[in-house]
């Protein structure tokens, strides 16, 4: 994963418009904030496609793990003519696969329940 994407950044478009647009847009006018400026343009591009590729991970995982998530990509991509990898990738299969994610507990959530069924029994 790490080769893909060094090999995405190398291959970057540079932003100039949205750095051109940026500097005016913050009345940026010498070199030293400007090369700041334009880091920091570059910082957020390479986060962004390091999130992408994370969640893409985590959805091939859940794709592995979840027989329910896996049989509602196999048929997007029976439907939609996609290989598995390809779907994977789409942003509204991501947005499901957040459905299919498992609840996560959280510490005291027993305690709760206990305290509400008790509640609910005095009634």
């Amino acid at each position: 994963m790490l080769e893909k994407i060094l090999q995405e950044i190398l291959e970057m478009e540079y932003p100039k418009e949205e750095i051109i647009n940026g500097l005016n847009d913050n009345d940026i006018r010498y070199s030293s904030l400007s090369a700041a400026y334009g880091f920091g343009v570059a910082q957020e591009k390479i986060m962004e496609l390091i999130r992408g590729h994370i969640e893409d991970e985590k959805t091939a995982e859940l794709y592995r793990q979840s027989a329910d998530f896996k049989r509602y990509v196999d048929k997007y991509c029976n439907d939609y003519g996609y290989t598995t990898q390809e779907a994977l990738e789409h942003a509204l299969v991501r947005e499901v696969a957040k459905e299919y994610q498992p609840v996560k507990k959280t510490v005291g959530d027993d305690y709760k329940q206990q305290i509400m069924s008790r509640f609910l029994k005095m009634e």
